[in-house]
């Protein structure tokens, strides 16, 4: 009996400790789930745009360290980013953009990126959330911008670098008239009464936006003497008619002056309209290759048909360049 008692005591003891060991188990499962989830709540991502640069930055904030992570930030197909900061880097995955930073970090740091090339088309643009690659797996998802058409329009009117070259396709007149003078070659009819026939005006077919490419205005100022001080005339002897020159004799110069004249005016004009129609020439040329250029980085055929289109340029050279790539 006694032994009896002491098996049945041994039993009790083992069960109990199994029972120990299990709870243990369970007690570390659980913190360190708490533990994951403590770690992640502590780490926080804030996307906003700075409205007195005009710079998107990323806020990173972590009370515990960070290593070997990686933050992807997706840029829209309507613009480019420049001045990105710390190691960050303008990347590709086939029409997508994005810029990737790798960091590390305890406490809090910015990460930033000029947004630039902005497309003329009207309305806001929407910047998706930032994401946090860690190095255990996780990622941690920031918040999405909405950048207002007011917004849109500090973007495109900080690009104006002064630099003294007019920067086409970014630069114009009306947003940097510093670099851009008005009557220039920079992409837009500013139609402006500075006696010079805009060419953005011929080669958009919008001369009637632009006085000077209508009419020539020329000054003219004739000196007026008053009538008491005009000589008094100077009688002439009489002379034989005999003497006189046949006025018919003056005809063939007065002929040959008109026709002279009237070459010259054809000449002037001719190449006048020679150099417009090259400049057009010239400027499809850039045209085209500008568009080859977004298509191959990947930019939304149809965006850039609009964006043409609303530059009263061919939409279907869209098409034409697609097929040749």
């Amino acid at each position: 009996m006694k032994l009896f008692c002491t098996w049945d005591n041994d039993n009790d003891n083992a069960s109990g400790k199994h029972k120990s060991k299990t709870m243990k188990k369970l007690s570390i499962m659980v913190l360190i789930l708490l533990t994951g989830a403590i770690a992640s709540a502590e780490i926080n991502i804030e996307k906003y745009f700075n409205d007195s640069d005009g710079r998107i930055d990323i806020n990173i904030q972590s009370t515990n360290r960070i290593t070997n992570a990686t933050v992807i930030d997706s840029i829209p197909f309507s613009f480019s980013a420049e001045n990105i900061s710390g190691n960050g880097a303008l990347k590709k995955s086939g029409i997508l953009s994005f810029i990737e930073w790798n960091i590390s970090l305890e406490g809090e740091t910015t990460l930033s990126y000029l947004p630039e090339k902005i497309m003329d088309f009207d309305g806001g643009i929407t910047l998706l959330p930032p994401r946090l690659f860690l190095a255990d797996g996780g990622v941690i998802y920031g918040n999405g911008v909405n950048l207002t058409p007011e917004d849109v329009e500090k973007v495109r009117n900080r690009v104006c670098k002064l630099d003294g070259f007019c920067a086409y396709p970014n630069e114009n007149h009306l947003n940097c008239p510093g670099d851009c003078p008005s009557g220039g070659w920079d992409g837009k009819c500013d139609g402006l009464a500075d006696n010079v026939c805009d060419p953005d005006c011929v080669r958009f077919r919008m001369r009637g936006n632009d006085p000077d490419c209508t009419t020539t205005t020329l000054a003219k100022t004739l000196p007026t003497t008053p009538a008491a001080a005009r000589p008094a005339a100077i009688p002439t002897p009489p002379v034989d008619r005999e003497e006189k020159r046949n006025p018919n004799g003056y005809l063939p110069y007065i002929i040959g002056a008109i026709v002279l004249v009237a070459i010259i005016l054809v000449a002037v004009r001719s190449n006048r309209l020679r150099r417009i129609k090259e400049r057009e020439r010239e400027e499809e040329k850039r045209l085209r290759k500008w568009t080859e250029d977004q298509l191959r980085n990947g930019e939304d055929p149809e965006l850039l048909k609009k964006a043409l289109k609303k530059q009263n340029s061919d939409p279907a050279m869209v098409d034409e360049i697609m097929e040749r790539l």
